[in-house]
Order: structure tokens, then C-alpha cells, then sequence
């Protein structure tokens, strides 16, 4: 009895993967590394008004959790000093 299941190869290149480089063992840590072939990414330009939008919008967004922490932290210190005023 022959295997049916039995592999035969037939040469067929279905994903070319000689140029897939190993997986780093430190990751992107350092920075993504660009082959010659392989050109950055054109930054984009933005207008004054446009950068000035997103540095204040990035700044508002970081004062809300700021304010957020900051609530946390007073109501924290608040609740260990009234428990501190009960037992005393």
C-alpha cells in the first residue's frame, strides 16, 4: 500500500522569503535600520497654524490626565488623613 498523503515537490516558489532578515532579539529598541533600496518617509510639512493646533491640543490632552492624577492623588492623601484622625 502507497501513502497517500505522501509530499512531492514541484519546485513552485509560492513567498520568496530570502530577504526577511531574523527577528532581532533587542526589537525596534534602537530604531528601524533602512536598506539601501529602501527610502525614509518624506515628512510632511504643516502650516504655523496647523502645528500650533496640534501642540496645543497635545498639551491639553496631557493637562486633563495631569488633572485627572492629581484628583486621584488629593483624594488619596485625604482619605489616609481622615483614617489617620479617626484612629487617634
Amino acid at each position: 500500500m502507497t501513502n497517500k498523503n505522501e509530499f512531492k515537490d514541484d519546485n513552485r516558489v509560492i513567498a520568496d522569503m530570502s530577504m526577511i532578515e531574523k527577528p532581532s532579539f533587542m526589537g525596534t529598541l534602537f530604531g528601524r535600520r533602512f536598506d539601501k533600496k529602501e527610502k525614509p518617509a518624506k515628512e510632511q510639512e504643516f502650516s504655523k497654524e496647523d502645528r500650533k493646533t496640534y501642540v496645543f491640543g497635545a498639551m491639553g490632552a496631557s493637562l486633563v490626565l495631569v488633572l485627572i492624577y492629581a484628583v486621584i492623588f488629593a483624594a488619596a492623601i485625604g482619605l489616609i488623613i481622615l483614617l489617620f484622625k479617626m484612629n487617634s
